[in-house]
């Protein structure tokens, strides 16, 4: 998540702004407290997919994936 928002330029409260979430709920996700669900990891697929950012496919294991960037 760190590494998305860093490669978008964004400040965690910029980001939390343009997803409509939070600026503690960006610091928790990228501090592993928690990880994006539901509508949150789609919305974030789309940023990412058009960023050109390369994270790894959401499967069964999207927590692993957002919280330490690797599949399980």
């Amino acid at each position: 998540m760190l590494d998305l928002r860093r490669s978008l330029r964004l400040s965690q409260s910029r980001l939390a702004q343009e997803l409509g979430v939070r600026q503690q709920t960006i610091s928790d996700w990228e501090t592993g407290v928690y990880a994006p669900r539901g509508a949150s990891v789609r919305l974030l697929d789309i940023v990412a997919e058009h960023a050109g950012f390369i994270y790894g496919e959401f499967t069964d294991s999207v927590d692993t994936v957002w919280t330490t960037g690797e599949e399980e």
